[in-house]
């Protein structure tokens, strides 16, 4: 398997980033305020402003991890959370959860229904987005 990353990630009209980073109490790697200027990962200013809030989470997952496990222990996370979260999604909000693959060759993910249940209590979303590189 290639290099892999569960992420969670907050999309909301106007909430400050930092007000998830502390709810959440887990450190950001993206975080982007509605109604400020559009910066680059480089730093440089664009035209524009962001039209919502945007907080990302994210972990490296290790080849010998199992998947499903390391979902359980985010979204355990999360559950302390619950009205917070469920409150985003009633605001106009969103909230994913999502592996992103590099090369993962085989895979096999079986999700459980508990925590398809959990997640479903928690109004979020689940994906899985794979990439295959050029060789």
């Amino acid at each position: 398997m290639g290099h892999s990353t569960l992420m969670c990630i907050v999309i909301h009209p106007a909430i400050a980033p930092e007000l998830i980073t502390h709810q959440l109490s887990l450190p950001p790697s993206v975080s982007q305020t509605a109604g400020e200027r559009i910066v680059t990962q480089k730093g440089r200013v664009l035209e524009g402003r962001y039209k919502f809030s945007k907080w990302c989470y994210k972990e490296e997952i290790d080849e010998e991890c199992n998947l499903e496990d390391r979902l359980l222990c985010l979204i355990e996370t999360l559950l302390f959370n619950s009205d917070f979260l469920v409150n985003i999604k009633n605001e106009g909000g969103n909230v994913s959860v999502f592996f992103n693959l590099s090369d993962p060759g085989e895979i096999s993910l079986s999700v459980s229904h508990e925590i398809l249940e959990k997640m479903s209590r928690l109004m979020i979303s689940f994906g899985m987005e794979i990439f295959q590189s050029e060789h």
